[in-house]
């Protein structure tokens, strides 16, 4: 009788917790529902029927999305839960066509939290972790779901569940990158509220307001419109906020006119710049939606008024109307102190194109590709955010006649972002000296200093001069030559030496080197192990270590959110143990960079990679990357030692055959010496 009772008692619960939840579906059956809202350059979207030979995958209608231009990754709301409560779960499915195996596009399940009345009213996401980490396997149509929770981060301000398809495109193609989607199932309490695409949608629907809803069918009367205002009377200020000064009017829907003066390579984010006056002048669009505006337009925009840690911009722009094309903005002559700190010098000119001249580098480039200059009224940072080709790395003391770009606050500094390689002028008589990256070097090697990229754009170099700075003195063999070498002390520390250099019209300038004399690491001594781990293979090396310089082999592209812009290096002429995987998000090399740095020896479920970074340097760009030819049975599948050996290294296999693809996307691969995995 217990026992029935404890049965009884379970069923019950198990009833209870069945009957509170309600499982409804969606498949765009009704012939006129497209999505609830996007985000991101998506495009076109369509109730459709048998489209490119693409038949539904329930019924006669399905949805189509289209990503265009190619850029980040869009998501199509497909449903929204509302009325939520703190506890409670939802479970959200779709169908998704994807005939690339292993490659983009492909589509995934994802989410974000938002207020009950308005779908667009951002709050938040659950953690990238919680999210859904699986794509459409690429075999057709295929369901992929995932399991919601209002436990999960980030909830304390939400209301309700966005359901979304995200979109995952190559760069390199198509463009528009078509999509399709079918069958949307969502379980959730009977409390919440599940809102489909189909019938009617409330929202503001006139194209003149700033919360328009292009998905919205009946107007609720909550359209809210742009104030007329002139980007002068958004930016002039004397507000001091929490770390410079912000415009009186954040949180404003506004309506403004400028000239497009400089856009972003690779987001949709631009500049525009009333060209009547010199000073309030200028506002930095972030993130617009649609397809973004050119070069040289003047253009009218509706958007709302932010403050980005008291850098005004504009956000969630609605519309803008192009007026003319084929404009020019003259730049704004500034000195590079007016940019010192929070000035109102500085904060005048904000967002706006302007140019400084004569000056001279202070601070040659740091890790992030930002350097220093001065014209002799304060230092001013340069960096390359919105450059678009390939970015200058000047040496100390190097001259430019002009450098003109887009004036940024961040990081309670103002800096200048060039365009192109057109808004930096060099210097037309000065020579510029070059004495080479800094080096890491061991006790006792033989180390040369090399000055023969050094050069004088009108005339020649006629002399070099090498001058040590601090550290152990050392012999080098010739001061006066432009190639000298000389033998490191075994004493650990740092060698400053100073190049200068002369030209033919008696004008000179120098350059630094820092040579660290210590020890460092090779990959193959981090690397090499016989210890088997919990799940394979483990380094015995512990804590931080200076790794030897290294070829960075592959970078981990964009669309891989989790991991994008880690890197692999190599050691050079290493067979085995001589590849890892580099963990940090901070330093940005190029595929075929020698360089060298400093980090702590981490395990990630018994793969060995290096993580925290604290220093690094280019040593040297544009080698080759050379792969290892190997056979697929050296890898194999399981946990091996000759397996292991090649970890993180790049390889070669050659003529192989696919042999299966799991549910994971792994596609087994043999060249007949055994199988493996090829993973994306």
């Amino acid at each position: 009788m217990e026992k029935y009772m404890k049965n009884l008692l379970f069923i019950s619960i198990l009833a209870s917790i069945v009957l509170t939840q309600q499982t409804t579906s969606y498949s765009w059956e009704d012939g006129t529902g497209t999505i609830l809202g996007s985000y991101g350059n998506l495009s076109d979207p369509a109730n459709v029927g048998t489209t490119s030979g693409i038949t539904p995958y329930d019924g006669n209608r399905m949805l189509t999305v289209s990503e265009s231009p190619l850029s980040g990754t869009p998501q199509a709301f497909i449903a929204w839960v509302t009325d939520l409560s703190a506890g409670q779960e939802i479970t959200a499915c779709f169908y998704g066509y994807d005939d690339t195996p292993s490659s983009s596009p492909s589509l995934r399940i994802w989410s974000n939290w938002s207020t009950n009345d308005d779908i667009n009213a951002y709050a938040g996401a659950p953690d990238q972790t919680e999210q859904n980490n699986e794509y459409t396997p690429g075999t057709g149509w295929d369901q992929i779901c995932h399991t919601f929770s209002t436990s999960f981060s980030n909830w304390e301000a939400g209301e309700a569940l966005v359901i979304q398809a995200r979109l995952y495109s190559s760069t390199s193609g198509p463009d528009p990158a078509v999509y399709f989607i079918d069958l949307v199932e969502i379980t959730a309490p009977n409390s919440a509220t599940v809102n489909y695409p189909g019938g009617a949608t409330e929202g503001c629907t006139d194209p003149n307001a700033c919360n328009y809803n292009a998905f919205s069918t009946d107007d609720d009367g909550s359209c809210v419109y742009p104030t007329e205002m002139s980007i002068y009377d958004i930016q002039y200020t004397t507000n001091q906020g929490d770390y410079c000064y912000e415009s009186d009017y954040a949180g404003t829907c506004v309506r403004t006119t400028g000239t497009v003066t400089a856009e972003s390579p690779s987001y949709s984010n631009f500049y525009i710049q009333d060209e009547t006056l010199n000073i309030y002048s200028g506002i930095y669009v972030h993130n617009y939606s649609a397809s973004p505006p050119t070069l040289g337009q003047n253009i009218t925009i509706t958007a709302m008024v932010n403050e980005y840690y008291s850098l005004t911009q504009l956000i969630d722009g609605v519309s803008y109307t192009v007026n003319s094309s084929g404009n020019s903005v003259s730049p704004t002559d500034i000195s590079t102190g007016d940019l010192l700190g929070c000035l109102a010098e500085g904060e005048s000119v904000e967002s706006m194109l302007v140019r400084i001249n004569n000056v001279v580098v202070t601070t040659p480039s740091n890790e992030y590709g930002e350097w220093y200059v001065d014209d002799g009224s304060g230092p001013c940072k340069i960096d390359n955010k919105i450059f678009d080709g390939e970015w200058l790395t000047p040496s100390s003391s190097q001259e430019f006649a002009s450098i003109t770009g887009m004036v940024d606050y961040a990081y309670s500094e103002f800096s200048i972002f060039p365009r192109t390689m057109s808004d930096i002028v060099l210097c037309s008589t000065c020579p510029v000296a070059d004495a080479g990256d800094n080096q890491t070097v061991e006790s006792n090697a033989l180390v040369s200093l090399d000055g023969s990229n050094s050069y004088d754009p009108d005339g020649t170099i006629i002399a070099y001069e090498w001058t040590q700075l601090s550290g152990i003195p050392v012999a080098l063999t010739d001061e006066e030559a432009a190639l000298t070498d000389f033998t490191a002390p075994a004493t650990v520390g740092d060698l400053v030496f100073k190049l200068t250099v002369y030209d033919n019209d008696s004008n000179e300038a120098s350059d630094e080197i820092t040579i660290t004399i210590g020890t460092c690491t090779f990959i193959s001594d981090i690397q090499f192990t016989t210890v088997q781990g919990t799940y394979c293979y483990e380094t015995e090396m512990v804590g931080e270590v200076n790794l030897c310089p290294v070829i960075v082999t592959h970078i981990v592209p964009q669309t891989n959110a989790g991991s994008a812009g880690n890197f692999f290096v190599t050691q050079p002429g290493l067979q085995s143990w001589g590849g890892i995987f580099i963990r940090d998000f901070d330093i940005l090399p190029d595929v075929g960079d020698e360089i060298d740095l400093t980090a702590t020896v981490n395990e990630y479920y018994s793969m060995t990679q290096l993580i925290d970074v604290t220093s690094s340097s280019v040593v040297s760009s544009g080698n080759s990357v050379i792969p290892l030819s190997i056979s697929t049975g050296d890898l194999g599948i399981d946990c091996s030692f000759e397996g292991e050996s090649y970890e993180g290294m790049l390889v070669r296999v050659n003529n192989v055959t696919v042999e299966d693809i799991d549910e994971y996307r792994n596609i087994k691969i043999n060249d007949g010496s055994g199988p493996t995995l090829m993973d994306d």
